[in-house]
């Protein structure tokens, strides 16, 4: 579509995104709106930290065999959250049952990945959850108030340092498979910290891109309603990146490593 554009590959669907808009306009009369993706994303919210808290106090509350247990289902969750995104970006309008999906398995895979971190630095998982929340409601205000405004200029400049990171980042995860690691850039030091703040601010700025995206999808009227879970589960993908960027940004500032 011309009137939209993000860095999101869930929201670009691999090219099925203008398919489904097309398949969805003959599936129902009522067009998106801004407050429906938003109530859908905060109902995927919902589920990803019920499920994430669930997992969590399994996981700190329980004893060495159910923690081992809950620990392999966090990696299987992980999967299957995969698995579940992948099919939301080939099948847009699946979203009413994949988004969901995915927010669920996403909580649990999360829940893994946030306890780690609070073992090695206590605190530092609450804290980074209301820094994510804090920080996607300012972008949502501000540019729903006006205050911030998203240029072609931005979105082409956040598009290819985008792009430009993740292939950097794609490079460095096959030359380690042969061997060539880069534990400073990675793991500890000035660098990683770098590298954390570069994919921390990418997100931000991308969040704020996704925002942009569905607002102008809902001001034109010509996407159906069918695809606001498809726009909640794609600004959650955000979001979830975003949060374990910061996760990891922080963990490296308070001194600990991210191995």
């Amino acid at each position: 579509m011309a009137f939209i554009s993000t860095t999101n590959p869930a929201f670009t669907g691999f090219g099925n995104l203008d398919e489904a808009i097309v398949e969805s306009r003959y599936a129902a009369k009522r067009p998106l709106t801004l407050n429906g993706t938003v109530n859908k994303t905060a109902a995927l919210l919902a589920l990803c930290a019920a499920s994430a808290a669930a997992t969590w106090v399994q996981l700190l509350t329980g004893g060495p065999a159910a923690f081992g247990a809950v620990l392999g289902a966090t990696k299987v969750a992980g999967i299957v959250a995969m698995v579940s995104a992948l099919a939301s970006m080939f099948k847009p309008l699946w979203s009413g049952v994949t988004g969901p999906v995915y927010a669920l398995a996403k909580g649990v895979a999360l829940a893994g990945v946030s306890a780690y971190a609070e073992l090695m630095v206590p605190g530092i998982a609450l804290n980074t959850v209301l820094l994510t929340l804090c920080t996607a409601g300012s972008l949502l205000f501000g540019l729903r108030s006006g205050l911030i405004r998203v240029t072609d200029q931005f979105g082409d400049a956040v598009r290819a340092a985008t792009g430009g990171f993740f292939i950097s980042m794609l490079a460095v995860l096959v030359m380690g498979m042969f061997g060539i690691r880069f534990p400073s850039l990675l793991t500890s030091g000035p660098l990683a910290i770098g590298v954390s703040l570069v994919s921390a601010g990418l997100a931000a700025a991308n969040l704020l891109l996704d925002f942009d995206y569905v607002k102008q999808a809902a001001a034109s009227r010509a996407v159906s309603e069918k695809l606001e879970w498809y726009m909640a589960q794609s600004t959650l993908f955000t979001l979830v990146w975003f949060y374990t960027s910061l996760l990891r940004l922080m963990m490296l500032l308070s001194g600990g490593r991210d191995d």
